[in-house]
């Protein structure tokens, strides 16, 4: 009986696979079988596949004729779960690489302390710099552990903060499953993919362990074929997996009893969540405007993801935002405002991360209005924007922002202001939007009164109270 059993599902990966290949034949442990799933590659990968079967028992290859990522994704696991008698499942792609010492490790840190659930560490890097040979690399995390942590589920829930930020905690990679549970539970790949299929395997364990030790190298790479195909889902799928990690990772928190609460701790953890649903966001709005898709697919998507609350054919001119994702926003505002920090961090290092998520969050808006506002409701993306930038929000109402210029509005947005400024150097008091951005401007950096004066004359009677009174300030 094997010990464990790798998966591995590759499209046309004839170029990276090779080097996958000598990192899982040198391990250190050679007790394991692999089954390699073929995406219906055009290339040469089903050849090397067959070749590398011919030559190893170890290896049992499936080709499936049609492409289908998540179908055949869960068509090969569960051969797994019908075949395999291996004890452990780790799960590779097809164009990273293990340290020769992964199996060994993993498994017998597994094994050790009865754990159903093992994570290492992982390193980065970048497909321009092949690697020419696999030295061990040092932890990517700037403070290391010291040592293995071993936790109970409820720990590692009390821990959030920490073990919520593990370099593996939500990736499928770089880990080892116990196969039995997964068996009982189950467990295939959903809309969330491997995110999702990590956080719904905590549901199933009793004990974890976090290794200190980085044992896969994952290459990076914008060419990445699981990362386009995982792009090209439809709005549908991108919506549904936000809701279905927020909730998962919520659900874990609140059957741990680690949810609710009104102390320091539990509000550290409610923060640590709301992070990481902006970050899901804004990495899936990344993925999605670098699709080979038309833009009103985009567009679509963009909206489904940012606004996963609203279902399609909603009434999207009466929702005053996107769901829990402005409420998380929200909820690290007011934290900041209170506690002058997040997660119980320092001062300096909460101002960068605070700076940092607001950064994803209006990219990902930004992403929305380039791709196609009509999408959306004009009233409800300057809803969005204004949440994020408050000091716009003393300014501009209703939709006034979109008549702004779409380079200025986001160097606006951006806090590029002197950029904008200079933009606008020409534009006359009485013209519309531009007009606007430039009284903003004037007052909130001190410069142009003549231009200003005129600006308050042309619009008379239509400066509103709130204008008036940014304005007077001083």
């Amino acid at each position: 009986m094997p010990k464990l059993v790798f998966l591995t599902q590759v499209r046309n990966a004839s170029d990276t696979l090779p080097e996958t290949i000598g990192s899982v034949l040198a391990q250190t442990c050679g007790d394991f079988e692999w089954v390699i799933a073929d995406d219906a590659s055009e290339d040469d990968t089903p050849g090397l596949l067959r070749r590398l079967a011919a030559r190893d028992a170890r290896v049992r290859p499936i080709f499936f004729e049609t492409h289908d990522m998540k179908k055949n994704f869960n068509a090969a696991l569960k051969s797994i779960y019908q075949r395999s008698e291996a004890v452990w499942l780790a799960i590779l792609d097809g164009d990273d690489l293990l340290l020769p010492s992964f199996v060994e490790t993993l498994v017998g840190l597994g094994e050790t302390h009865g754990a159903d659930l093992v994570l290492g560490r992982f390193e980065p890097f970048f497909a321009e710099e092949e690697p020419a040979g696999l030295a061990a690399p040092a932890p990517l995390m700037d403070a290391a552990l010291g040592a293995d942590i071993v936790c109970s589920l409820r720990e590692f829930c009390e821990n959030f903060v920490f073990t919520g930020f593990f370099p593996t905690a939500w990736q499928w990679w770089g880990k080892v499953f116990r196969l039995s549970v997964l068996r009982r539970m189950g467990l295939l790949a959903g809309e969330a993919w491997d995110i999702g299929f990590s956080a719904d395997f905590y549901f199933g364990c009793k004990r974890l362990v976090l290794c200190d030790e980085a044992l896969l190298r994952y290459r990076v790479r914008a060419a990445s074929d699981s990362h386009r195909r995982l792009a090209a889902w439809d709005a549908g799928g991108q919506r549904a997996a936000q809701r279905h990690l927020h909730e998962a990772r919520r659900g874990l928190l609140e059957r741990a009893g680690c949810w609710a609460g009104e102390g320091r701790a539990a509000g550290h953890r409610r923060q640590a969540l709301w992070y990481h649903d902006l970050r899901e966001a804004y990495m899936r709005c990344l993925r999605l405007s670098d699709a080979a898709l038309p833009e009103s697919e985009v567009a679509a998507a963009l909206l489904g993801v940012l606004a996963p609350d609203l279902e399609p054919g909603a009434a999207r001119e009466e929702t005053a935002g996107p769901g829990f994702l402005l409420r998380a926003w929200q909820g690290l505002e007011d934290a900041f405002a209170r506690e002058g920090g997040f997660f119980g961090l320092g001062a300096e290092q909460s101002a960068f991360l605070r700076e940092d998520m607001r950064g994803m969050f209006l990219s990902a808006v930004l992403l929305v209005g380039r791709a196609r506002r009509a999408a959306l409701a004009p009233a409800v993306w300057c809803g969005w924007a204004l949440a994020l930038c408050p000091a716009l929000a003393a300014w501009f109402e209703g939709e006034e922002l979109l008549l702004v210029p779409g380079g200025v509005r986001r160097q606006l947005l951006l806090g590029q202001w002197r950029m904008a400024f200079l933009a606008l150097r020409a534009v006359p008091p009485q013209e519309e939007g531009a007009g606007l951005a430039k009284a903003f401007l004037c007052r909130a950096l001190g410069v142009e009164e003549g231009w200003l004066a005129a600006f308050v004359l042309a619009r008379g009677a239509r400066l509103t109270g709130r204008k008036r009174g940014f304005l007077g300030k001083r």
